[in-house]
């Protein structure tokens, strides 16, 4: 389940993952379609390219005048004041040294750093320094043309060679984009057709309508009316509604760095090239996009991570303006774990300033470069554990791969570096209440047992409930490692459900008819499974039962859909990414009642299955476990975790943590016993 879709549920889910299939057992028709149109066979041209010039290396001769200080009495930063320019003429630039204290006047630019080298040569304190490309076009973009213009920017205004100026300096950052005039945030330039453009403008009309009519206003009504040309708005079928889309996936909305960027900025700006909009403006535009158009035009749907990234920034800059005291640094660092960072330790320190903020006081972690990723990951989660009384930290997703990515960290400390898209099922609303009302372990009467031995091993206090015997095919949206650039395609979604689902009843024995453990029919057991046995949309575990019976000829023992392989579903991808396809809303009439419950259904489902498992256990419970869940990891209930966990027999009796679950039947208390409770050791 993706975190943004609780704060937008009317966005349209993100696709799972199709089952993976041998190639040399598909069918013939499926390679045969595979080989022509997807990825037919390719010329070597090796040897007519040219060998790429090694990268120069970037200002490690530049002279820095003097090393800035850190201690909050003394806190000191450069200012970069460029002199007035054409756009055209070399960036020239001076660096000027201040005291936060004395309340100097800046402003602060929020830009993407991204994989770009610094090959663009400026001319700073009368020195070469080199910069990305991206950085150049703000400077140029920003600069003025009858005056200084006096702008601080990372890249150069901290020394990016000295760790130890690096470490003082970071703790800063929310200070100085919290004292600037105002932030700057560049996206970079615009495309020659001026994509950006349109999509500032078409925000910028809702964000209008938003103005005059607040955030309910019913944008398919006024689609019906055919009345988008009287606010200025292209037609709900027009292709022009995708700009939007491909300017949120842009680089920018990626960085962890931004979120406290915009979050705790006096007043932003999103800048591409001329065009701009008030960072205010943008939400105000992109929500009502997102909410109340986008469910009815799926293609015009940003890339799965983006979306979320994007999303998840909103709220954020919501809960700071509202409920400021209800940030926690897991909720902070588990609400973000989609951004990137180009160094992975940014992931912890670009969002401590938050944390500091809503805690009032400076947090035990204290920036350091020179550490390893893992330790500073390792050092993050004990902050969480020692300034919490619950285990929340234990239902942090994990990707299919995070144990081999960093095999240094112990598995109860999450890996931030590891953006995947599922949500915990301790996931907290804006107001820092729980999303769900799930209390496995009573933990209201059983305080929780949590003791760290040596940065290592955590000694927690459970029992077992059951061994996972059988899994089900992922529900995981990346698809051939392209996660960032994943879209929802209808097509191709849709069958990714239905092969899925097929996998899933298959997996629980759904058509057996038998009695489940809990005693009421595995049809119901399944269905809540399925839904978390949350049904706060309006329909119920029954409805979903009867929805069954319209699916029979995809879902049906004889049906087609079983045979589906991942060629198949790359082809319907390269056929949808052709094809002016849409799903534009139906101008005649409202849907049907049966109609439109079945697509909420259809949202809500796959919003809670994404990046998770079905699971069989040796008792015959069924529940949902992460994606790198397998045969013989066992399910326990532990003191001070609020859901079942699911751990994996390690070395010398110690287990490693695979993650939180749904396991129907347990979820409430119904199977803890506090007597039965021993000594767990996690590594």
């Amino acid at each position: 389940m993706l975190k943004a879709s609780f704060l937008l549920n009317e966005a349209s889910p993100a696709p799972p993952e199709a089952e993976t299939a041998d190639p040399a057992a598909e069918d013939g028709l499926e390679n045969l379609v595979y080989s022509i149109y997807i990825d037919p066979p390719k010329r070597d041209k090796s040897k007519s390219k040219k060998a790429a010039a090694p990268p120069r290396p970037a200002n490690v001769s530049h002279g820095y005048k003097r090393q800035l200080a850190g201690d909050d009495a003394e806190a000191s930063i450069r200012l970069l004041k460029i002199p007035p320019g054409k756009h055209g003429d070399k960036l020239k630039c001076e660096l000027v040294y201040a005291m936060l204290a004395d309340h100097p006047r800046y402003q602060a630019l929020s830009y993407c750093w991204g994989d770009e080298q610094p090959t663009v040569e400026i001319e700073c304190d009368g020195e070469p320094f080199l910069i990305t490309p991206n950085l150049a076009s703000a400077l140029r973009a920003f600069r003025r043309t009858d005056g200084e213009t006096v702008i601080w920017a990372d890249a150069i205004c901290i020394n990016q060679s000295d760790v130890a100026e690096k470490n003082h300096q970071v703790p800063l950052m929310r200070r100085i984009y919290e004292e600037c005039e105002g932030v700057l945030i560049w996206l970079g330039n615009d495309t020659p057709d001026g994509s950006c453009a349109s999509a500032i403008s078409i925000l910028q009309k809702l964000a209008g309508l938003v103005s005059t009519h607040g955030h309910d206003v019913d944008l398919v009504r006024l689609a019906r009316q055919r009345r988008f040309k009287d606010h200025g708005l292209p037609d709900i079928g027009s292709r022009e509604w995708k700009v939007v889309r491909d300017m949120v996936e842009r680089p920018w909305f990626g960085r962890t760095w931004i979120v406290q960027e915009v979050v705790v900025s006096p007043a932003a700006t999103v800048y591409c090239d001329a065009a701009k909009i008030s960072w205010q403006d943008f939400q105000d535009g992109f929500l009502l996009f997102a909410a109340r158009l986008l469910p009815h035009r799926v293609d015009a749907l940003p890339s799965l991570l983006a979306h979320a990234q994007a999303v998840q920034l909103m709220s954020t800059t919501h809960v700071v303006a509202k409920y400021p005291k209800s940030l926690e640094l897991l909720t902070v660092l588990s609400n973000h774990m989609v951004a990137q960072a180009t160094n992975p330790r940014d992931k912890v320190y670009g969002l401590l300033g938050l944390y500091e903020m809503a805690v009032g006081k400076m947090p035990a972690i204290v920036p350091d470069y020179r550490d390893d990723v893992a330790k500073v990951f390792t050092h993050a989660a004990l902050e969480i554990i020692n300034t919490s009384d619950n285990l929340d930290i234990l239902s942090v997703p994990k990707g299919a791969t995070s144990s081999e990515n960093m095999p240094s960290l112990p598995s109860w400390a999450p890996d931030w570096s590891d953006s995947t898209l599922g949500t915990p099922l301790t996931f907290k609303s804006q107001t820092g209440e729980y999303a769900f009302n799930y209390n496995a372990a009573q933990t209201h009467a059983n305080p929780r047992k949590a003791v760290v031995e040596g940065e290592r091993l955590l000694v927690v206090s459970g029992h077992k409930v059951g061994q996972i015997t059988k899994v089900g095919a992922p529900a995981d949206p990346y698809t051939g490692g392209k996660s960032a650039s994943t879209r929802v395609r209808a097509i191709s979604t849709m069958t990714r459900v239905l092969t899925t689902s097929w996998n899933w009843e298959e997996t629980v024995g759904f058509r057996s008819g038998r009695t489940y453990a809990t005693g009421c029919p595995i049809a119901e057991a399944y269905a809540r499974t399925l839904f978390l046995d949350d049904f706060s949309k309006g329909f119920t575990a029954a409805d979903v039962q009867r929805s069954w019976e319209s699916r029979k000829v995809f879902l049906g023992s004889w049906s087609m859909i079983r045979h589906v392989g991942p060629r198949t579903i790359a082809a319907l991808e390269w056929w949808e990414n052709r094809l002016p396809f849409t799903m534009a809303v139906r101008l005649k009439g409202k849907k049907p009642g049966e109609k439109f419950q079945m697509d909420a259904m259809f949202r809500d489902q796959f919003t809670h299955m994404l990046s998770r498992r079905i699971f069989v256990t040796d008792n015959e419970y069924i529940g949902v476990a992460p994606l790198c869940a397998e045969v013989g990891d066992c399910v326990f209930l532990v003191k001070g975790s609020r859901v079942p966990i699911v751990l994996r027999p390690g070395r010398e009796g110690r287990w490693r943590l695979v993650g939180d679950c749904y396991m129907h039947g347990v979820m409430y208390g119904e199977q803890f016993r506090a007597e039965e409770c021993a000594d767990i050791v996690i590594e």
